[in-house]
């Protein structure tokens, strides 16, 4: 099953005043070159043009396709992203953000112990969100 299509998911993200998250992207992604992420306050509110609600469907997306570890098509050989290397870009992607994702910290365990078993038995896995 792919968690992203299971009807209870709804938002990867814990977001709002309450969770002391506010961060925002201006315009869809990929960003252009001239909008800068930034954190939702009384002196900088989201853009008219793209509604908060766009803003953390990308947050989520983003995140998610960082922790596929499948990419392309798997017929013409081995495309896939290493746990290690799926585990690097979600801190990353964590640290640069600072997004208060529900179950990082299970899930950062998960990607390093997918990590430790690829690098023992040379095998990569098949993950998607």
């Amino acid at each position: 099953m792919i968690l992203s299509q299971h009807p209870t998911f709804r938002s990867f993200i814990l977001r709002g005043y309450r969770f002391r998250y506010q961060y925002y992207y201006p315009a869809p992604l990929p960003l252009p070159s001239d909008a800068r992420p930034y954190n939702i306050s009384g002196s900088k509110p989201p853009s008219k043009d793209h509604p908060i609600w766009m803003s953390i469907t990308d947050l989520d997306r983003e995140g998610m396709n960082i922790l596929e570890l499948t990419s392309g098509d798997m017929g013409g050989g081995d495309h896939r992203k290493s746990a290690s290397k799926a585990h690097e870009e979600f801190e990353a992607y964590l640290l640069r953000t600072k997004n208060t994702i529900c179950g990082r910290h299970p899930i950062g365990v998960l990607m390093g112990a997918l990590g430790t078993l690829e690098d023992e038995h040379g095998e990569r896995y098949r993950a998607t969100l």
